[in-house]
C-alpha cells in the first residue's frame, strides 16, 4: 500500500476518521490475500506524518536506534521503482526538482511542544530539506506482530468486516 500526501481541511483538524479508516482498509486489503506480504510505502514531508508510524507500528524504516536491513533494502527498492531518478538512494528522500509542494511554514514548523515528541528530532535530522518539498521514504509490514494494540483492533474490524456485493 502506498500514502503520500494527504490533505485535511482545517474544519477537520484533529479528527482521526481517515487514519482509521485507512487501517480498516489494510485489514480489508489482507483478507483479499491473507498469505501475501503487506507493507505500507509511505512518503514524509512533515514530522506529524512522520509520527504516524510510531501510533501504527513496532518496527518501521527508518527510525532512531533501529536499523532492519530487510526494510531498508526494501523501501530503497520501493522508491527506487516509483520515483526513479527522484529518489536518492544516499538520503533516503525523495527529491522531486522541481518541487512538487511543501507544507506552508506554519504547518511544517515543529511548535515547541511537539519538539520532544518521539520522532520529531529524528524525523528533522533525516529530512533536513523538508521545507523544499523533499519526502522521507518509510516502510513497514503490514502485520499483526507488528502492529500497537489500537492499530491491531482496527486492522482487525477491516479483516473481519462482511464482504459487500459489488
Amino acid at each position: 500500500m502506498f500514502s503520500g500526501d494527504t490533505v485535511v481541511d482545517r474544519e477537520h483538524w484533529g479528527q482521526q476518521t481517515l487514519s482509521l479508516n485507512w487501517v480498516r482498509r489494510m485489514g480489508h486489503i489482507k483478507r483479499m490475500q491473507p498469505d501475501k506480504r503487506l507493507v505500507w510505502l509511505l512518503l514524509v514531508k512533515g514530522h506529524r506524518t512522520y509520527r504516524y508510524l510510531h501510533v501504527f507500528a513496532k518496527t518501521f524504516h527508518p527510525r532512531e536506534g533501529e536499523h532492519d536491513a530487510n526494510l531498508a533494502a526494501l523501501a530503497s527498492h520501493l522508491a527506487r521503482q516509483q520515483f526513479h531518478e527522484d529518489y536518492n538512494a544516499a538520503t533516503g528522500l525523495v527529491e522531486f526538482v522541481p518541487s512538487r509542494g511543501q507544507l506552508k511554514q506554519d504547518l511544517a514548523e515543529p511548535r515547541p511542544d511537539e519538539e520532544s515528541r518521539a520522532g520529531v528530532a529524528y524525523f528533522l535530522q533525516r529530512n533536513p530539506a523538508f521545507r523544499l518539498g523533499h519526502e522521507l521514504v518509510c516502510v513497514c509490514d503490514v502485520e499483526e506482530d507488528n502492529m500497537k494494540p489500537m492499530t491491531l483492533r482496527l486492522f482487525r474490524q477491516g479483516f473481519n468486516a462482511p464482504t459487500q456485493a459489488p
